[in-house]
């Protein structure tokens, strides 16, 4: 996930400003990362926004991005949540037919 954010930052440099210097760069960086990594997580507080035509169509696709990826790892954590009480559950069953099947002998 840090790596697409990663991703997306730059680019999100790449339209804002190609002549900046390392200093003010690497500040935009930080504020890049910040302001897509809550673009991302949909929560938006509305605290810096985008300055050119450019980024405002960039913001608009990162929040199709972005819940199509939270969307995605949501479901991979409800699946393997779902699969351990799953696992559990049909372990449980088994050792109680099992304990049945002893009784019975």
């Amino acid at each position: 996930m840090l790596l697409n954010i990663h991703f997306f930052v730059c680019f999100w440099l790449l339209i804002a400003n190609a002549d900046m210097i390392w200093e003010v760069a690497f500040d935009y960086y930080v504020k890049g990362f910040y302001y897509i990594t809550v673009t991302f997580t949909t929560v938006g507080y509305g605290d810096f926004l985008p300055d050119t035509n450019s980024q405002i169509l960039y913001v608009i696709m990162l929040q199709l991005v972005g819940l199509a990826l939270f969307a995605y790892f949501r479901g991979t954590l409800a699946d393997i949540s779902t699969k351990k009480s799953v696992h559990s559950l049909i372990r449980q069953k088994k050792d109680g037919i099992d304990d049945f099947l002893d009784q019975l002998d």
